[in-house]
């Protein structure tokens, strides 16, 4: 963005945008079931137990769409969106305070057109907005709170609200009082700030690049190096804090060491991967007790994670413990992905091989209550366990050292626990193991965490692509039979044989959701048949592999760029008259439009037909990265580029 438009930005929006510039929200889980004191839905908001939440919500909201931005037309009013998902723990409280806070809905309603979404229904939308965010304040999250003129364009935006002024935050009435007046006085600027910002944030790969653009594309070698550049040797992975997976980048590294065995900078890559999977293992990132993982932590030594268990994580990160166990022949890498799958079969799976998004924070009475229930101290576990066993657990999970209730963190290596017991490995591992069932039947006592029931499309396709992994590399039968009836639950449940288009999402209702598929969706399903099929070893004509084909046809026929090639994100443009956008950097996923050029090249190798692999050198060569672009943030397309050339 140009200095001078940022600086008129901040001009017309004043002292709020300063405020959320240095406002930086740590998220943890929280509630978000329906209160029976809230008032009756408005509106339909959609089919999330997270906007039937908000439907009962004092604030007025209506969903995304052409109709709210014509209301707002129509009432010269700005709108308000509000964007998050179920497991946001200050999401929740922000409903609380403000949402169902009478005098603060009252003004919402009188002054704004209140517009909510659930981020995992409608990514695009909050992709878009988000970047916003994170241009103009340099720093995103959610819940994601944005205020746009009446044709879409925005001009405030932020995180967290508190309801009232604090000695370091701005309440969110103060807030919009002040863009209300604004708007009043300064519509005219305001709009052209907004539009100039919409327009900036509209850029797409093909308004840059040329065709026959001999700028040097990025190779997997310029990816590797930032990677172990970036890598963090005493704690694991390739940021300080807040501590993310970096799945992408994990991802890169074992199929780098796959594609390019005994070479030595794979066998470097592979021991960076390693590595960093063996530390998030042992951190608290890791449910110690019952497995799983949390999406991120806010430390850099992960002590402090996010209380939230997606589907999305765990089945990413069940996929890259078994693909890294095969390649490194570790054990231990195998049996952290078998606990993970574990989990998810045990806790989020519906019973029909579907599975629910995830578990959010327990029940509170109080919106800003910490999260207790992954939590230990010395204290409560001395006096549940037996002596002998009170030792080993203190000692092998380090609370001796912690100040008060914390997450179980293996801080001392078995072998080390047993020397210093002056016990074998064996003995201190039965110790543990039955500790860790003793302290489950504890925890299971507590208040629950609330499952999040809603089913994704991509996230089950992700789910049936891990139980594919864990099959490739332990041939045990249970696991292709998971994968096989997740797929074909979701081929029942989540795509239409008669025209053959999925579904964004699935609920416990028995009317389908209307809600269309994405790319993310197309990509990753084409992907997980793609998985099966390898995995049952069939020929040309295998089931899997004709509905990989299917599937990548209806890609084609909705999402393919005719003019300029690539995918868009959704079918349709986010309201009439937007530009339809395109993805092209990995995020907590693999880039969407780099997946599919990698399934492609798969698709032309299972098939021999040559269409495939000419539209993965299409997509390569408009959206791939050059030289020039960030590597950490494109490693899929390293991948896929490096395999263009040997498919």
């Amino acid at each position: 963005m140009p200095f001078f438009t940022f600086l008129k930005y901040l001009l017309y929006v004043g002292t709020a945008a300063l405020v959320a510039m240095a406002l930086s929200v740590f998220l943890t889980p929280q509630n978000i079931l329906p209160s029976a004191e809230a008032p009756q839905a408005r509106s339909a908001l959609g089919d999330t137990p997270y906007l039937e939440s908000h439907s009962r919500d004092l604030v007025a909201w209506m969903p995304w769409g052409d109709a709210a931005f014509e209301r707002a037309r129509k009432e010269n009013k700005p709108v308000l969106l509000s964007s998050g998902f179920a497991g946001c723990r200050w999401g929740y409280v922000m409903q609380q305070e403000s949402f169902r806070n009478a005098e603060i809905a009252q003004y919402i309603n009188r002054y704004f057109i209140p517009v909510k979404i659930d981020r995992c229904e409608r990514p695009d939308v909050d992709r878009f907005y988000l970047k916003f965010v994170q241009a103009t304040t340099g720093n995103a999250g959610w819940p994601l709170t944005v205020v746009l003129t009446p044709a879409g364009h925005p001009f405030f935006g932020g995180t967290y609200f508190p309801p009232k002024d604090t000695f370091n935050s701005v309440g969110i009435k103060t807030v919009l009082e002040d863009l209300r007046q604004r708007w009043t006085r300064h519509q005219s600027l305001i709009e052209n700030s907004a539009r100039e910002m919409f327009a900036l944030l509209s850029v797409q790969p093909h308004d840059t690049r040329r065709d026959g653009d001999s700028t040097a594309r990025m190779d997997d070698v310029s990816a590797l190096t930032a990677c172990l550049r970036s890598f963090d040797p005493q704690t694991g992975g390739f940021s300080h804090s807040p501590q993310f997976p970096q799945i992408p980048l994990l991802q890169f590294l074992l199929d780098y060491a796959r594609d390019n065995p005994e070479t030595p900078d794979s066998r470097q890559g592979l021991d960076v991967a390693v590595f960093t999977l063996n530390t998030l293992a042992h951190s608290a990132m890791q449910d110690q007790l019952e497995g799983g993982f949390f999406p991120f932590a806010a430390d850099r030594q992960r002590n402090h994670p996010r209380y939230v268990k997606n589907l999305a994580t765990q089945a990413q990160m069940a996929l890259l413990y078994f693909q890294a166990a095969q390649l490194a022949n570790d054990p231990y890498l195998q049996a952290v992905g078998e606990e993970t799958i574990a989990y998810a079969l045990r806790e989020l799976g519906r019973g029909d091989g579907l599975f629910y998004s995830g578990h959010c924070d327990p029940v509170s009475g109080q919106p800003d209550a910490p999260n207790t229930y992954y939590l230990w101290d010395e204290k409560e576990v001395t006096r549940l366990l037996e002596a002998d066993q009170a030792r080993a657990f203190i000692l092998h999970f380090g609370l001796n050292d912690r100040a008060g209730a914390a997450p179980l963190t293996q801080e001392v290596p078995l072998e080390l626990t047993a020397r210093r017991l002056g016990l074998t490995a064996e003995t201190v591992r039965a110790q543990l193991e039955a500790s860790v069932q003793i302290l489950r039947k504890a925890r299971a006592r507590r208040p629950q965490p609330l499952r999040d029931e809603k089913i994704l499309t991509s996230e089950n396709a992700m789910m049936a692509r891990a139980l594919a992994a864990a099959y490739a590399h332990t041939k045990n039968p249970f696991y292709l039979e998971q994968a096989t009836r997740t797929a074909q639950a979701m081929r029942a449940q989540l795509y239409n044989e008669k025209n053959e288009r999925l579904r964004r999402l699935g609920t416990d209702r028995a009317t389908p959701s209307k809600i269309p598929a994405q790319l993310e969706d197309y990509a990753l399903c084409v992907a997980a048949a793609l998985d099966l099929h390898e995995a049952t070893a069939k020929g040309p004509d295998s089931a899997w592999l004709n509905w990989a084909k299917k599937l990548q046809q209806t890609q084609d026929g909705f999402f393919w760029d005719r003019a300029h090639a690539g995918y868009f994100c959704a079918q349709a443009p986010m309201l009439t008259g937007f530009p339809r956008m395109k993805e092209t950097m990995d995020g907590e996923a693999p880039c969407p439009n780099a997946l599919s050029a990698l399934n492609l090249q798969r698709l032309y190798r299972f098939s021999g037909q040559k269409a495939y692999v000419e539209r993965a050198k299409q997509l390569l060569d408009k959206l791939a990265p050059r030289q020039s672009d960030p590597p950490l943030a494109h490693a899929t397309w390293a991948t896929a580029l490096r395999r263009q050339d040997t498919p």
